[in-house]
């Protein structure tokens, strides 16, 4: 969605040409909460997954993306619901860039 992710070296492979990042490494952010690098979207789905609950975004320019929330019985959760906005927190720590063989 045109986001820029500030990445270590390490994190590139050579002929680099998708980004990954781990469902679970993935935090959504409350309202009025901010972090270095957000991606915004809307709630496409939500399926819960016993100990899980994953909610499915779609980026502005299509990208749907998964994010691993734990079933902990927070509130919030239930409030979650397709068609709504919502906001992920990435680090950058945790993206892989992969090559063509990935």
């Amino acid at each position: 969605d045109g986001t820029l992710v500030p990445l270590p070296e390490a994190a590139a492979a050579p002929g680099a040409t998708a980004l990954a990042i781990r469902p679970e490494r993935l935090r959504l952010l409350a309202p009025g909460e901010d972090a270095p690098v957000v991606l915004a979207g809307t709630v496409a789905a939500r399926r819960f997954r016993g100990a899980a609950l994953t909610v499915t975004l779609t980026l502005s320019d299509g990208t749907g993306v998964d994010v691993s929330l734990p079933n902990d019985g927070r509130p919030d959760l239930a409030a979650i619901a397709e068609g709504m906005a919502a906001r992920l927190a990435l680090d950058p720590a945790h993206v892989r860039l992969l090559g063509e063989a990935a």
